[in-house]
């Protein structure tokens, strides 16, 4: 495979990122990680996101989560304690996450590595909680047994984050599975 079908190969691992993520189709989200995944966030998002996605303390066990959630700690080890984390924390949310302006360089040795710009808007009406946030994903990639692209190391740093209200119902979600909630 040439550099480019790689590239092209990365940015179409981040897009599907996006959507499982966004669709909540965690078995499928899982398979973009590789087993030792390495999750970073920096302080300042570390609280931020603590704030809206945690309900309690024991959501988030000193065990998965780091407390310092700097960068030379991860803040969350293993594919599955993720995911397991991730879909817990936005069962009751809608989110919508966008990447922009891949800075991808691919290696010789089956690794590459990428810089994404970021959007995420993550809302939870149960909860009263909104975020918007805009920053880069720093991600490292390797490539599987099986000759797939996966997520190895992903740091998600923050330029800036809106803790909003969230919309009391001024639109109408759209996503499947809140249509017959909104409908109640």
């Amino acid at each position: 495979m040439t550099a480019s079908e790689d590239s092209l190969d990365l940015m179409s691992l981040k897009a599907r990122y996006f959507r499982t993520l966004d669709t909540k189709q965690w078995d499928d989200f899982r398979l973009l990680f590789a087993d030792n995944l390495q999750f970073f966030v920096d302080e300042q998002s570390h609280e931020s996101v603590r704030q809206l996605l945690q309900t309690s303390p024991a959501d988030s066990p000193s065990s998965v989560i780091s407390p310092a959630g700097s960068y030379r700690t991860p803040t969350i080890v293993g594919a599955d304690e993720f995911v397991e984390y991730i879909s817990r924390s936005l069962a009751s949310a809608i989110t919508v996450h966008q990447g922009h302006t891949p800075e991808i360089a691919v290696s010789s040795d089956g690794t590459a590595t990428g810089v994404w710009a970021m959007y995420d808007w993550v809302e939870d009406v149960h909860r009263g909680l909104s975020l918007k946030g805009w920053g880069h994903y720093h991600e490292e990639y390797e490539l599987d047994i099986d000759g797939r692209w996966q997520i190895k190391r992903m740091e998600l740093t923050r330029l800036r984050v809106d803790m909003t209200s969230p919309d009391r119902g001024l639109s109408t979600p759209v996503a499947p599975w809140t249509r017959s909630t909104a409908a109640k």
